[in-house]
Formats: C-alpha cells, sequence, structure tokens
C-alpha cells in the first residue's frame, strides 16, 4: 500500500527562513554584546617635572610634581597641558587657603612654616588611558598637624577628554547605590576600622554615601575601579588615607560600554 506524503514544505518555507534569520540576529547581537571592544594600547612614556616655589621673601615653600609624558606614538599637548594645569590648581589653593588663614602672619624668621607638598601615583599610561593620584601634603603655620588628601585625574588619549565617574556606568542605573554598598562593606571589613560602639560604621556610612561628592576620587585598573577616601572621610584623621577596589565582575551589569574601551573588562571577570 503506497502511502502518500501530503506535506507541502513550500508552505512552511518563509517560516523556517524567518526562524533561521531570528536565530542569526540574536548570535550576533549576543557575541556582540559578549565581545570585549578593548584594545590593548602601548606604554606611554614620561618623566617627572616639578614647581617649586619658596624664597627669602615668602613665608611658605611649595613643591609640586606632576607627569610630562614624552611619548611620539599620540600628541601630548593637550594631555601635558591638562597635567600642568592640574598641578598649578593645587597651588593657587593653597595660596588662597594661605592668605586666609590667621596663623600665616609669622615673624620672619619664620620662613617655610607653611607648606605644600605634592607627588603623584601614575596607575595607567597608555595610548588609551592615562589615570593618576596626586597625594597632596600642606600645612599651615599654626595648625595641630598637615592635612592629607589626593586628587585625580582620569583621561581618555583617544577622545581626548577626562573621564568622569558617570562615564564608566550606564545612564539610568543605581550605580551610586551599588557603589556605596561595595564600599561600606569593604571599608567595614578593613581591621583597623573596626570598634565594638559601632562608631565607625556610622562614619564609614556617612562618607561612602551614594553620593557623587563622596565618590569623585578614583582611577580606573585593569582589576577594577580603585575609590579614595580622604582622612576625616570615613574615618578618624589618624586613620588616613582609605582605598576601597571594586573589581569589574561586581559592576559588570552597570558598566558602560566606554569603559570596555579602556581596560580589559573581559579578561578581568
Amino acid at each position: 500500500m503506497e502511502i502518500k506524503n501530503n506535506f507541502d514544505y513550500k508552505k512552511i518555507k518563509p517560516t523556517i527562513v524567518l526562524l533561521v534569520v531570528l536565530l542569526l540576529g540574536s548570535l550576533g547581537y549576543w557575541l556582540g554584546q559578549n565581545r570585549s571592544s578593548y584594545q590593548p594600547g602601548q606604554n606611554l612614556s614620561y618623566v617627572t617635572k616639578t614647581i617649586e616655589e619658596g624664597t627669602d621673601q615668602t613665608s611658605y615653600y611649595v613643591k609640586v610634581a606632576y607627569p610630562f609624558f614624552t611619548a611620539e606614538e599620540v600628541d601630548s599637548t593637550i594631555l601635558n597641558e591638562l597635567a600642568y594645569q592640574a598641578a598649578v590648581k593645587q597651588i593657587t589653593t593653597f595660596k588662597q587657603e594661605l592668605s586666609d588663614w590667621d596663623g600665616a602672619r609669622v615673624s620672619p624668621e619664620d620662613f617655610y612654616s607653611s607648606s605644600l607638598n605634592v607627588d603623584y601615583d601614575l596607575k595607567q599610561a597608555t595610548t588609551i588611558l592615562v589615570s593618576w593620584r596626586f597625594n597632596i601634603s600642606n600645612y599651615l603655620t599654626g595648625a595641630a598637624h598637615p592635612n592629607s588628601f589626593s586628587e585625580t585625574v582620569n583621561y581618555s588619549v583617544k577622545d581626548k577628554k577626562i573621564i568622569e565617574l558617570a562615564d564608566l556606568f550606564k545612564s539610568q542605573t543605581n550605580y551610586l547605590e551599588i557603589l556605596s554598598s561595595l564600599a561600606i562593606l569593604n571599608l567595614a571589613s578593613q581591621p583597623d576600622l573596626k570598634d565594638d560602639d559601632g562608631l565607625s560604621l556610622t562614619l564609614i556610612k556617612q562618607g561612602a554615601a551614594p553620593t557623587l561628592a563622596n565618590f569623585s576620587k578614583f582611577t580606573i585598573q585593569p582589576v577594577g575601579l580603585e575609590l579614595y577616601f580622604d582622612p576625616y572621610q570615613v574615618a578618624a584623621y589618624a586613620a588616613g588615607l582609605r582605598t576601597v577596589i571594586i573589581p569589574w565582575i561586581e559592576l559588570e551589569g552597570v558598566l558602560s560600554n566606554q569603559v570596555r574601551t579602556l581596560v580589559d573588562i573581559k579578561n578581568n571577570l
């Protein structure tokens, strides 16, 4: 007995084609989402330049170090001007504080009693990204102790612009809340910040609350985002500068496409 196959493939051919197109499109989208857009950059050569001020006609001394890039791979003009102006800004701020400080009225024998010292830690210096932290210490005559704090600079060499914290994250995400939660957990686990009366945790929660001001000082590292909390921000002055590195894997869901071009996110998850 002969069985006839009445199944008409022609009728479902358009449906099969559509399914194949959708499948390939989905695969392409998935690959695009999961493919790293990072391309390794070359290291930039640099030297340290220093601005010094202080004579027998002044009652202060200033020494500010900053990076000067000598690499031929990129146009360093804008970058070097940025570094220089960032250094000058520290001097200008110090002089303004000095002029407003009553203790600055010192006798001639107290030359150099007020001072500003700035050095830097260069975290990244490639043809893609430059990221550094200024370590700043100043003393005003008559103060109980020096003041220590940080300033950071993150610069996209390709785009020739400063990188702000918000640039690292997708828009309309709660990245500040995420940073705050992770930073608080990290700081609270640091042995020398623990106490029995809960005071340290209170200070940490205040200084690491989810505001832009609290997370304005950061550098971009291959392994994660490094955050800096100056003395008094999350603990007493004696506790000094506190740092927290948040691995990229803990921020994966909110990271922007831009940050994926700056560091090798894919190989650091």
